[in-house]
């Protein structure tokens, strides 16, 4: 029995134990065999036979097969990260051009689209991009501050983390939900405050919320979700704790947060600052998810100083890495030329271990089109294929375009995924199809 066949199970099942289908009668199938079938499926189409009798759904809905399905599609991710394909879930902001009519006194609204794509390798020079399912969560609550409609402060701060295979996070404002594309089931966590806060009420009392990102223990049971409420001199880092249920404060930090840099490595959340002692210099600040000790790491010494804003972290190659933006300008001053220099840190919490990897030119643009330094670059991840290292950056442009970058080649592939340039944009690598669920 293969899947089209399976596609065609009916939802009735009479007294004798036995399914009917647009085939007939099937005689009763021994469960060992029934789910090594149906553990190789899609979720979406588990989710329908769940439908085909009530020893279907007891058995779909079991701890058994859940941990089958999962750890099946486990090793089939595995097959796959050594191929020349992997599944994404791509996080960005776009335009309705629809919405205005054609009218340029009308400004174009936008939506927050939750794309899940393939990403294949078709020879050396040559990217095939498959979308799979394309998700409009705009008006979902979820994504709102105060739970009305979004404004576009609200995209704009949109946050997307992974932090567990087929699960996501999205975090807003005061806002923070689990979402599992696959079975469309989500979790909100409860506001830190007694009453939400619209963002415009944020600015006004000099306050950003930014979410650093989930931990789990290594039992899935018990997690932890730290954010950042940061106004322009000091951020106080706070903690939501599953086995409590409540948010606390750990520290305050005084300095200047750089919220779209912020990466979970090895446990560790990383996030730049920019300290304002009697010298004002950058570092990476630390924060151990586990034991919530904070510390610091030192950026390369010929850096430090540089305007940090733009900048990023990503891991490579089992390094943490540091992705900072460089221009150069022409003679003329007609032209910016914008690199992104890869920097990585070959000994964790060696400051002399920081070795620049490589230097790729990203984009030329118009010194009359150069508006804002911060949406220079936003680097998004490395993809690993075929029996190589992670020798391509997934990135947004200045002109919003998805593009991959080869480090060895640098050459540049538009993925034809475009965005608005400066909202949040987030990718989540090597995804795969889970059960899990925080309810």
């Amino acid at each position: 029995m293969d899947t089209n066949d399976l596609k065609k199970l009916c939802v009735v099942h009479n007294r004798m134990g036995k399914v009917k289908t647009e085939m007939g009668e099937i005689s009763f199938i021994p469960e060992d065999l029934l789910l090594n079938i149906l553990m190789r499926l899609p979720i979406k189409y588990v989710l329908r036979f769940r439908l085909v009798c009530k020893d279907w759904n007891f058995l779909l809905r079991s701890h058994k097969f859940i941990s089958l399905h999962y750890n099946h599609s486990l090793e089939k991710k595995h097959e796959k990260d050594g191929g020349s394909s992997s599944s994404f879930i791509l996080l960005r902001s776009v335009y309705n051009e629809f919405v205005n009519d054609g009218d340029p006194s009308r400004p174009l609204s936008r939506s927050i689209l939750l794309t899940s794509f393939i990403l294949t390798k078709t020879s050396s020079t040559s990217l095939e991009v498959t979308i799979q399912e394309e998700e409009d969560i705009t008006k979902m609550s979820l994504i709102t501050s105060n739970g009305g409609v979004p404004t576009d402060s609200d995209k704009d701060y949109m946050q997307l983390f992974c932090p567990f295979d087929g699960l996501i996070c999205m975090g807003n404002g005061f806002n923070f939900v689990f979402y599992n594309p696959a079975t469309k089931e989500m979790q909100m966590l409860p506001s830190p405050y007694p009453s939400r806060l619209s963002y415009s009420q944020l600015v006004s009392l000099e306050l950003q919320p930014c979410y650093l990102g989930v931990w789990f223990e290594s039992d899935m049971k018990h997690y932890k979700v730290f954010r950042i409420v940061y106004c322009e001199e000091f951020g106080n880092i706070e903690v939501y704790n599953s086995t409590v249920n409540n948010w606390r404060a750990i520290k305050t930090i005084h300095g200047r947060v750089c919220p779209l840099s912020c990466l979970l490595f090895n446990g560790v959340f990383h996030f730049c600052m920019e300290m304002t002692d009697e010298d004002d210099y950058h570092v990476i600040v630390t924060l151990d998810a586990k034991s919530e000790m904070v510390g610091q790491l030192e950026l390369p010494s010929c850096i430090v100083g540089m305007y940090i804003s733009p900048s990023y972290m990503l891991p490579f190659r089992g390094k943490l890495a540091y992705l900072e933006p460089n221009i150069l300008t022409s003679d003329d001053f007609d032209v910016e030329s914008i690199y992104c220099d890869i920097w990585v840190m070959t000994e964790y919490g060696i400051e002399q271990s920081w070795t620049k990897q490589c230097s790729i030119l990203l984009d030329v643009i118009d010194y009359d089109d150069y508006g804002s330094y911060e949406d220079l670059f936003c680097p998004l991840a490395f993809w690993k294929f075929m029996d190589e290292e992670e020798n391509e950056l997934l990135m947004r442009t200045y002109y919003g375009n998805i593009v991959t970058c080869n480090l060895d080649t640098h050459k540049i592939i538009d993925l034809n995924l475009g965005c608005v340039y400066h909202s949040s944009t987030k990718i989540v690598p090597n995804n795969m199809e889970t059960f899990f669920s925080l309810k």
